[in-house]
């Protein structure tokens, strides 16, 4: 069986007639558990130059090699051309005797991709909206997942697990962000990090550590988050200069920014995660990865922005969160538009700041508009936190009051009433 990953990053179409650059396979598996060819070749009782040639050989001939390399490193036995029986039972040459086994297994084949074609579709989901079915769908696939996982053969196990973590990140972000249960997000969240643990893969227990944080970052848990991003950031030496790396960074700093309003120190500290982030994109050493985060320019001007915006004491500061907040809109790609919401929510507080509130309500409309499209429960109650802070303001504000009845608050204020608080129906 081949995976996912050479369907996502390689130049090479499934099937066992057409095997991917076995070099290739070699060095991507081989950096999940060694950083460096030396490492592998002290593990591998070989010097490093041996290490070398096979990571650059296009097909390894040597039949027990490839029998030792899959077993050391863990690779798929179909990447290196081999039966799976082959690897578990010593004596067995792997040729097929059954057709109805074959065909079982071919079907396995088709199966793992049909699980990872819905992953893909619920993290398109998650940016640019869509029928609210994607979401019920992954949830069938995660509890069908749950069971494969726990029965799968010992070489495909370890495969199969990982895209079980994958799928409780993903599960955690729809279930908090689009449909409000924060009780299931948190317990996806707690399972995706402890398969990522036992799996011992680095790059899944960062991403495992950045989702937790997120969500209890999103429901108030604020010193849970702190701790998550902690765990994620001490596998930033670990993990390869990609998508999953520069969201570490950028969380880092939002997770501690609240905490640094009066720590000028904390302030420096984020300001220089953010710098990391941005140096990564300016050198352009920005390679994929398969946690499925993205990471551009426009994310970490808004980052800043948001900072900032935090921190701001002055006209002067709020200037430059403008400036930031500009700067993120004019270069968000249009596969994104998901963060639109954000932005507009960034830039409705902004105005509240500067005591603008027809601006602000205006800009939160536009959020709530974005939000709704995007079937994102979570952003439209922060667009009604938005509204509550504006009704305190000036309940009679005609755009704050229409931004209320975006909203579904009918609000009941009469002249002699108005220093009453506020009733809904």
């Amino acid at each position: 069986m081949e995976w996912y990953w050479w369907s996502r990053y390689g130049d090479f179409p499934p099937g066992l007639g057409n095997l991917p650059h076995m070099g290739k396979v070699l060095a991507f598996y081989r950096t999940k558990r060694y950083k460096t060819q030396a490492a592998f070749a002290i593990a591998a009782g070989v010097d490093k130059r041996t290490v070398e040639e096979w990571e650059s050989s296009v097909f390894t001939h040597d039949h027990e090699r490839r029998k030792f390399l899959a077993k050391t490193l863990k690779v798929p036995p179909a990447l290196l051309g081999l039966d799976w029986r082959v690897v578990v039972f010593e004596n067995n040459q792997g040729k097929y005797k059954d057709p109805l086994q074959h065909m079982t297994e071919l079907i396995e084949e088709d199966g793992y991709y049909a699980y990872e074609d819905i992953l893909v579709m619920g993290h398109s989901y998650i940016y640019n909206g869509g029928p609210i079915d994607i979401a019920f769908r992954v949830d069938r696939c995660l509890r069908k997942l749950v069971e494969i996982a726990k029965h799968t053969r010992v070489t495909d196990e370890e495969a199969w697990k990982a895209l079980l973590c994958r799928y409780y990140q993903i599960s955690t972000r729809i279930k908090q962000q689009c449909l409000m249960d924060s009780a299931t997000a948190s317990a996806h969240a707690k399972l995706a990090v402890e398969l990522a643990i036992d799996l011992q893969d680095v790059e899944l227990i960062a991403s495992a550590f950045v989702h937790s944080a997120i969500t209890n970052k999103q429901q108030g848990k604020l010193d849970e988050a702190r701790k998550d991003i902690a765990a994620a950031m001490e596998c930033i030496d670990k993990v390869r200069n990609g998508p999953l790396k520069g969201n570490v960074y950028l969380e880092s700093a939002n997770i501690s920014t609240p905490f640094a309003i009066n720590d000028g120190k904390l302030q420096d500290q984020c300001k220089a995660w953010q710098e990391k982030a941005a140096t990564m994109l300016y050198k352009g050493h920005v390679e994929p990865d398969e946690s499925f985060f993205r990471f551009n320019l426009s994310a970490v001007n808004h980052e800043e922005a948001k900072s900032l915006l935090q921190w701001q004491k002055t006209s002067q500061d709020r200037k430059a969160v403008h400036n930031k907040l500009t700067i993120a809109v004019d270069t968000l790609s249009p596969d994104l538009s998901v963060w639109k919401a954000y932005y507009y929510e960034t830039e409705a507080y902004l105005f509240l700041a500067d005591h603008d509130l027809e601006a602000s309500a205006q800009a939160g409309k536009a959020a709530l508009v974005v939000a709704k499209a995007m079937h994102s429960k979570m952003q439209e109650e922060n667009v009604r936190g938005l509204y509550y802070q504006l009704h305190e303001k000036d309940a009679l504000n005609p755009y704050v009051v229409n931004l209320g009845l975006e909203l579904g608050r009918y609000l009941l204020v009469s002249a002699s009433s108005s220093m009453l608080p506020p009733k809904f129906v």
